[in-house]
């Protein structure tokens, strides 16, 4: 059903990730954060079109 293993992973990760995030992204300007939004999901795009 649940894969706990794999789930603590996600959880753990996010928690790590949320904790330098809000350290370092927010001194950030917000027009560098709004030009590296869109190009962060366009890597993500191509990383998906290319794996598939």
């Amino acid at each position: 059903l649940i894969w706990f293993e794999a789930a603590l992973f996600l959880v753990a990760g996010t928690w790590i990730r949320l904790y330098f995030s809000e350290k370092f992204i927010s001194k950030l300007p917000d027009l560098w954060r709004a030009k590296l939004y869109p190009l962060l999901l366009i890597i993500v795009l191509l990383i998906m079109f290319y794996v598939n």
